[in-house]
């Protein structure tokens, strides 16, 4: 799907281009936005780009040419509900049966009338009931850091905010470029702004969250075009272990770990380090299988069954037996519900989630906003071309990444050691710190100075579980610390990393 603000598209060499940006993306569904075409003239604006597709537009409520839609009938059933100067509403079929609503948006220049647009989205969000997906051109930014060079109101984008919120509305997983207009303009007059975007519901997220946006670059038109695509969804491999702070909950937590740990081995420090935290991973898998296999059906089955004891307890207040069951069920709810907690919070990285704040419906969303964001559905290669099938995108990574990595500069500036010594040097009382011999305290002290909640390294251990079982495995760990750093030697199976690509820019 395409959405395109053309800013008129009377002229040949702008149909032209429009012509050659639907073939080299290949666009089915099109909606183009101020289109400055008459109703008498829309005709030949059907002939010269859109023949053999269904289209409509929105002439009926504005004779200034504002919103053009089209499609491809064999790929999409569309029909028009809803239509206003400022937008048409949809319901779209697939060819698989599946439906969805859509609306195109081009908004009004001014605050005041794009309140009448505002008022028209609400209403339809209380009748929507399904996948609801927005796209256009809306006139007004969301955020106030969404403008360069022109300072950003609050009281003008508040209706838009309110809206968004009453609506139960996000942004859709965008790529290329964040700002979508700029006026063109040079100097301290230059103005980049953020206008056109993609808003979906929450039902839309669920049934396709591979949904991604891309803003193309603008060309000489005014805005970027967003070419909205729903990738497959591509199967993972075999997930790697990753310590959970949940299981520290099980009783035989200690006992299990204890057991694993007390197997000997033969080598250095650290080779038995690594051996261990093997024998422990196995045994931590396995209580996850027996006692933490399902976390989400288990919680939802202890609160049934504790909800089924109060209720026959409030029907038979007097018996003894219902009140010590109810009383034993109830602890294990909160163990199970806390367990439960602690793992969605885990799993979206939320570090400021405590005990107590167990808005569930609030971690789903964070967990699969966190996912979406981070995969990467197309990308820019090293030769500045766009990748947008995701099967091909981890090789235009490989691609890069072993150019990065695996090549010598040879014609390296080397250090001049003149240049050196005329900067601060390292006396004698620095020299001796520096050489002293370390402590099983030191290394104590950097494992606690690791948060909890840090990413853990390629064995998936993190600091929590060190701090928590460091009783047992404390000298172990210290040891193989203390051993690499007298000696220098580092075991070539500690001696690797993972190289995670963090999307850090809303729009990668």
């Amino acid at each position: 799907m395409l959405f395109w603000n053309v800013r008129g598209v009377n002229r040949c060499a702008k149909q032209q281009d429009v012509k050659r940006f639907l073939n080299a993306n290949q666009c089915s569904l099109v909606c183009l936005l101020e289109t400055k075409v008459k109703a008498k003239n829309m005709g030949a604006l059907y002939l010269k780009l859109f023949s053999g597709w269904c289209f409509t537009s929105n002439s009926m409520c504005h004779n200034g040419g504002r919103i053009v839609l089209a499609w491809k009938p064999g790929e999409f059933q569309v029909n028009p509900i809803f239509c206003s100067s400022q937008l048409i509403h949809c319901e779209i079929s697939l060819k698989n049966g599946t439906k969805f609503w859509s609306s195109f948006i081009y908004a009004h220049n001014t605050q005041k009338e794009r309140l009448v647009l505002w008022n028209d989205l609400c209403d339809l969000a209380a009748r929507i009931n399904g996948p609801w997906i927005l796209m256009g051109d809306f006139n007004c930014v969301l955020n106030t850091d969404e403008r360069v060079s022109s300072h950003v109101r609050l009281n003008e984008i508040q209706d838009f905010q309110n809206c968004v919120n009453t609506c139960g509305l996000e942004d859709a997983k965008s790529s290329g470029n964040f700002y979508t207009w700029k006026n063109k303009q040079q100097g301290d007059c230059r103005v980049f702004s953020k206008l056109d975007r993609v808003l979906i519901n929450h039902l839309w997220s669920c049934q396709y969250p591979n949904t991604e946006v891309c803003f193309k670059n603008e060309g000489y038109f005014d805005h970027c075009p967003g070419v909205v695509a729903v990738f497959p969804h591509l199967a993972v491999g075999k997930k790697p272990f990753k310590f959970f702070s949940m299981w520290q909950q099980a009783p035989q937590y200690m006992e299990i770990v204890s057991s694993a740990w007390g197997c000997a081995y033969q080598g250095t420090k650290m080779f038995q380090l690594v051996q261990k935290l093997k024998n422990v991973k196995n045994a931590l898998t396995k209580l996850n299988k027996d006692g933490f296999g399902e976390i989400e059906v288990r919680e939802l089955a202890a609160s049934k069954h504790l909800n089924d004891l109060q209720a026959a307890l409030h029907l038979n207040p007097s018996s003894e037996d219902l009140a010590s069951m109810e009383k034993t069920t109830h602890h294990d709810y909160l163990v199970t519900h806390a367990a439960y907690l602690n793992f969605l919070s885990h799993k979206a990285k939320l570090e400021w989630v405590k005990g107590g704040d167990d808005n569930t419906a609030m971690l789903h969303r964070a967990i699969r906003h966190r996912q979406v964001h981070n995969f990467i559905f197309s990308i820019k290669d090293m030769h500045g071309k766009w990748i947008d099938e995701p099967a091909k995108v981890p090789g235009a990574f490989l691609e890069y990444y072993k150019c990065l990595l695996g090549s010598k500069n040879p014609i390296r500036t080397t250090v001049k050691q003149t240049v050196v010594n005329k900067g601060p040097l390292v006396d004698d009382a620095m020299r001796c710190m520096l050489l002293s011999s370390y402590s099983r305290t030191e290394v104590k002290k950097a494992m606690w100075d690791i948060d909890a909640n840090k990413a853990p390294g390629p064995d998936g251990f993190g600091s929590s579980f060190f701090k928590g079982a460091w009783e047992i495995i404390g000298n172990d760990v210290s040891d193989a610390v203390l051993d690499f750093l007298n000696t220098g030697k580092l075991l070539k199976e500690i001696n690797a990393t993972s190289i995670t690509l963090i999307p850090k820019g809303k729009t990668p």
